[in-house]
């Protein structure tokens, strides 16, 4: 049998190209979207994680001090329902001990203040003869809880410690007056857990 002579056979090595190209056509395009859908996944995960962040450390930061703070009618403000409050005076939450000063010494009051200042993160907001506000600041995420501190008749030492923001508190409040109590009994202003003469 005789060839076409204007008809030349292409060789095996330039179909080869021809013959694969379908495949690379569609498989490098999808790879490539996989790929570039993944880190677009990771960037709007970190996105939105860096969003939170901010929202959480903005709200922490800009929380208004509350309506309830300092004295009404000689007493602080008793403890919301929420569990992020502690109340020495009202005994809140149950078995919260009361805390009283010695009736010796004049300077006791001024005492006070000077443990209250030495305690890390706690800032004096504001004191008066027998009231005193500082306002604590967590580590990490900036809230601010507020400790106030009222000194009643009969020498005891009524705490009230808050968090702003929050429905709990793990824990926090209540370590916070147990760290009050403990620098109080070391620089020796407290008397026991019964008011001073008083049995």
């Amino acid at each position: 049998m005789m060839e076409n002579p204007g008809f030349s056979r292409p060789e095996p090595c330039k179909l080869a190209p021809l013959l694969r190209r379908p495949t690379t056509h569609w498989s490098t395009p999808v790879s490539s979207w996989l790929a570039r859908s993944e880190i677009f996944r990771r960037r709007l995960a970190n996105a939105l994680a860096g969003i939170t962040l901010c929202a959480l450390l903005s709200a922490g930061c800009g929380a208004p001090p509350p309506p309830t703070l300092g004295v009404d009618d000689g007493e602080l403000a008793p403890c919301p329902s929420t569990p992020n409050c502690v109340h020495t005076g009202h005994r809140h939450p149950d078995g919260t001990r009361p805390l009283y000063l010695r009736a010796e010494g004049e300077g006791s009051w001024d005492a006070v203040r000077t443990v209250v200042e030495a305690m890390p993160r706690l800032t004096v907001v504001s004191v008066s003869e027998r009231y005193l506000h500082a306002e604590e600041r967590s580590r990490l995420l900036r809230f601010i809880d507020d400790m106030e501190l009222l000194l009643a008749e009969d020498r005891e030492l009524v705490v009230r410690s808050a968090s702003r923001l929050g429905g709990g508190d793990l824990g926090v409040n209540g370590r916070r007056v147990e760290r009050l109590r403990a620098a109080l009994a070391e620089a020796g202003l407290l008397a026991p857990s019964s008011p001073p003469g008083g049995g």
